[in-house]
């Protein structure tokens, strides 16, 4: 098994494309829902933070599961593996249907502890009645798609993905906009269209595991019940589920800091936001397949290749992130213009591209170093390194330099630059020691 650069692409690739069109079909589905109701903007926006936290908790799963499955196939173990499948879909599943419940349950009181608008409360009720409590497909796409992945297989996830934001915006069109005399169905059509389009997907994905992947379904796989792999698949998804809620949780706490320097700030924020994610996604994609890679690759034996694949797609993350950025400071102003003509939202904004270049530099170390640690069974360092910077560097820096010492947006943007640089530079010492290879999961023939 030999990881080259282009075996790496091969992985890569179709993870990006299905970001992408992740980002270009929401920005659609907001498009269409504004044109009936600025208001059901607002609640749906809501309404998936609410979903978003339960999206956190089946990635606990679904990690962990793409881990074991992938490094028990690097190892030959291909038995194992399936059994490892198998046993994350039914512990998704089971999670999805109690989060599920949950959510139906205690909506109107979640809605009432975030203090939401009356005018928003109703749309975002319906919507997280049914979405959220349609998200037992969301935990089980979620384990699939990691599943799927860990076999190597990225390009059938990224046409289910594909498949579902069509469907989900015709649907859309069909619940607003009357076609052929329907009555408008509202946010409830909206709702609907969405959690059909996530049901239609799982039966589709669920079909392609069995028949293409060759993940086999048994019940003889649970019994007895393997109390082992469901402790292993815990042990590797809760700490990187830790480092996402610390990261959300820092995210809120620096948009609280950022209400401090004014109502332009915080607007000019999300519009540099919104086109620096662009370039972030390289390295996010580059990162998710070279977990891929290294998770065979450790399970396989094969320490020295998994090293040079990690480090070799540090260097072509920085490189596509460097590209990428210099092209989004030579068309900043272009760029900003499509969002807003505000002369002081745009002179706020125009220079933190120069800053975020350096951020997008260093962000490949983040993401493709991170994901290997983990990959390789490493799960605890990166998140208590990451946590520990989210809020000892990156929020504590955002409020002093740009709220104490009055530098506003730069100020906020040196720090998040100085927050990837540390996390960044700590996970590439990590990775150098190799101490990840004392943490490996499965060994050749052998078992977790």
């Amino acid at each position: 098994m030999n990881y080259k650069r282009t075996m790496l692409l091969k992985l890569t690739l179709p993870i990006f494309i299905e970001s992408l069109l992740r980002i270009l079909m929401g920005n659609i589905n907001v498009l269409m829902i504004s044109r009936y109701s600025e208001n059901a903007v607002g609640a749906i926006g809501v309404a998936n933070q609410v979903i978003s936290m339960l999206v956190v908790v089946y990635g606990i799963v679904s990690l962990g599961s793409a881990i074991a499955v992938g490094q028990h196939k690097g190892a030959g173990n291909y038995d194992m593996a399936s059994k490892v499948a198998n046993v994350a879909l039914v512990l998704n599943f089971l999670f999805g249907l109690a989060l599920s419940m949950g959510v139906v349950v205690s909506a109107r009181l979640v809605l009432k502890l975030m203090n939401i608008p009356a005018e928003l409360s109703g749309f975002a009720y319906t919507y997280i009645v049914i979405v959220g409590g349609a998200s037992f497909n969301q935990a089980l796409m979620s384990a699939m798609s990691a599943i799927s992945r860990s076999y190597g297989q990225t390009k059938f996830p990224m046409f289910i993905a594909l498949g579902m934001n069509l469907l989900n915006i015709a649907g859309n069109g069909i619940s607003l906009f009357q076609p052929f005399g329907i009555p408008v169905l509202g946010i409830k059509g909206v709702a609907f269209s969405t959690a059909i389009s996530q049901a239609i997907g799982v039966l589709v994905m669920g079909h392609f595991l069995y028949k293409q992947v060759g993940v086999e379904f048994r019940f003889s796989y649970f019994k007895p019940f393997p109390k082992d792999i469901f402790k292993l698949i815990i042990k590797i998804g809760t700490p990187a589920a830790g480092e996402s809620m610390a990261y959300t949780f820092s995210q809120l706490a620096t948009t609280a800091i950022v209400t401090m320097i004014g109502p332009n700030a915080i607007t000019g924020m999300v519009y540099v936001m919104n086109l620096t994610y662009f370039v972030s996604i390289l390295g996010g994609s580059l990162g998710q397949g070279t977990q891929i890679a290294v998770s065979h690759l450790t399970g396989a034996g094969k320490m020295d290749e998994a090293y040079e694949t990690c480090i070799r797609s540090v260097k072509m993350g920085a490189l596509a992130n460097s590209i990428a950025s210099i092209v989004l400071i030579l068309f900043r102003m272009q760029f900003l213009m499509l969002y807003t003509n505000d002369v002081e939202i745009l002179r706020l904004c125009e220079n933190l591209f120069f800053i975020d270049f350096a951020a997008q530099v260093i962000r490949p170390f983040n993401h493709v170093i991170g994901n290997s640690l983990r990959a390789a069974g490493d799960v605890r360092f990166p998140m208590i390194i990451s946590s520990l910077s989210f809020w000892g560097v990156s929020v504590t820096l955002c409020y002093i330099l740009g709220v104490a010492c009055g530098l506003g947006l730069t100020g906020v943007w040196i720090a998040f630059a100085i927050d990837e640089s540390v996390r960044g530079l700590t996970l590439l010492k990590r990775w150098k020691s190799r101490v990840w290879q004392s943490k490996v999961l499965v060994r050749i023939g052998g078992q977790a």
